[in-house]
């Protein structure tokens, strides 16, 4: 039988590099296109029946697409909820992955997160997994990772029913390889930008979560009367709460109630009322004059309303025909307030503003709050948007699971502790004046994104040579490739 002649270097090199027409884009000249084959090795997850799963304290982490959530510092997967022996490795056949492999996700919405993880010593990994481990006289693994990073699978996967990805497509995938020594020098340098970027996403959820710890606070002591203590101080004249709500009950023709329970001593003019006594909760819709079906109306779905700033993002218009019946009416200047999970936990509440013509229609889902002459719409706002209120509406939320609701009857018999009108005023001036400040604050940290586009951008640039790593006085990677091909053959 003939011996098949074994390919010289050059015409292995000829089939291994991307013709230039075919490169995705410019790298430098001492960098070369390869398909991905020629650097890694591919392994492939085993089954893992449910009789073997929960073991602790065994010999091998045996990982499955859930793990990699949970990665350390250095992108080696951290969490483990099973081990296996070599006993159970023989009995299912699995595969052991060696350490430092690069394991993805390979079948389903999972290969979408473009989660990423390194093994920390020799593994097994589940069917939904896949991983690849770098050929190490050609490829620097953090190089190789760092590029798996950077690369979107998903644009991979087979068009099905559940999309999943293929050794085959992987194999074929075009990899930017540079010299041994400028792989080096790029993933140290990604690495350090990367956890400057890390450490700038911890530093602005801290500053989040004491914005938030801020604003909660400002907002209990207002409600206190602890913000306008020096203001009372300057204005004992000021007509007290009990007057006020007295007038309002005069006007509703209410029996006037002051109630004892206290959780708090009020401030000198403060009086503890219900909310329903001196607001009106979902008012009966207004008489209007006669409207065309065909009138635009402005209109308010849930998602109009943001729940951090409190504030209405986009009014719809909707023809009156389709809003008149079943949905909520509004007018200019009510306070809307989300009833059910998990908008109401979320803040959504807002001062309704910019309605067509004074009034509107909105979500069945808002319980509408309709101040008067003596109540601050801004006041009831801040009350209701505040951290305290919306936990204790939390606390007494009912209906099914996913579908709870806070109901009229808690709005209504809520009690308040209700400053002089003046003081509603002073409160709503001085929280708006440190809130502002506190919401420019929070806009500047607000980055989080940024951070994440801003790492999209040096891992791009990374991989075309435009980190500043380039020495063109090294050797091309094509030497390297060479030596990886000459000992294949060999």
């Amino acid at each position: 039988m003939t011996k098949k002649k074994s390919k010289s270097i050059e015409e292995l090199l000829e089939e291994a590099i991307v013709p230039h027409n075919e490169q995705p884009y410019e790298v430098p000249n001492s960098w070369v296109w390869i398909p991905l084959k020629y650097i890694v090795n591919f392994y492939s997850g085993s089954a893992f029946p449910k009789k073997y799963q929960g073991n602790h304290g065994l010999t091998y982490s045996f990982y499955k697409v859930g793990n990699l959530k949970y990665v350390d510092k250095k992108y080696f997967l951290n969490k483990s909820d099973n081990t296996v022996d070599d006993e159970i490795i023989k009995q299912t056949k699995a595969k052991l992955v060696p350490k430092s492999a690069i394991v993805f996700a390979k079948i389903g919405e999972a290969i979408k997160l473009n989660r990423r993880g390194l093994l920390p010593n020799d593994s097994c990994i589940d069917n939904n997994l896949m991983a690849i481990k770098n050929k190490e006289d050609i490829v620097e693994i953090m190089f190789l990772f760092f590029w798996t990073l950077k690369t979107d699978f998903y644009q991979y996967t087979q068009a099905s029913a559940i999309p999943s990805i293929r050794k085959s497509t992987m194999e074929k995938i075009y990899f930017p390889l540079p010299p041994m020594n400028e792989q080096k020098r790029i993933a140290n340098k990604v690495d350090r930008l990367l956890n400057k970027i890390d450490k700038a996403k911890d530093l602005i959820e801290e500053a989040k979560e004491t914005f938030e710890l801020r604003r909660a606070a400002l907002l209990d002591k207002a409600f206190k009367g602890e913000l306008t203590r020096k203001w009372r101080e300057k204005n004992p004249e000021v007509e007290s709460a009990e007057l006020l709500v007295k007038t309002i009950h005069e006007n509703k023709s209410l029996k006037r109630n002051i109630y004892q329970e206290r959780s708090h001593e009020l401030p000198r003019g403060w009086i503890y009322t219900r909310m329903g006594e001196v607001v009106d909760i979902n008012p009966p819709k207004k008489k209007l004059n006669e409207i065309s079906d065909e009138y635009n109306c402005s209109f308010l779905p849930m998602t109009s309303v943001d729940g951090e700033y409190g504030t209405i993002e986009n009014i719809e218009e909707r023809p009156y025909s389709k809003v008149k019946k079943g949905y909520k009416f509004i007018l200019e200047d009510d306070v809307i307030f989300a009833r059910i999970t998990p908008c109401m936990e979320n803040g959504k509440s807002a001062i309704v503003k910019g309605l067509k013509n004074g009034f509107g229609f909105g979500s069945t889902e808002f319980h509408i709050l309709r101040t008067n002459n003596y109540i601050n719409n801004k006041f009831i706002h801040y009350f209701i948007h505040s951290k305290t209120f919306r936990n204790k509406a939390k606390a007494v939320m009912t209906g099914a699971v996913g579908q709870q609701r806070v109901s009229k009857d808690f709005l209504e018999n809520y009690i308040i502790a209700l400053p002089p009108l003046k003081e509603q005023e002073e409160i709503v001036r001085m929280l708006d004046v440190i809130l502002d400040k506190e919401y420019k604050v929070n806009n500047i940290i607000d980055l989080k994104e940024k951070c994440d586009l801003i790492k999209h951008s040096i891992l791009s640039k990374a991989f075309k040579g435009e980190l500043g790593t380039n020495d063109p006085t090294e050797g091309s990677a094509i030497e390297l490739l060479k030596e990886a091909l000459e000992e294949k053959g060999d």
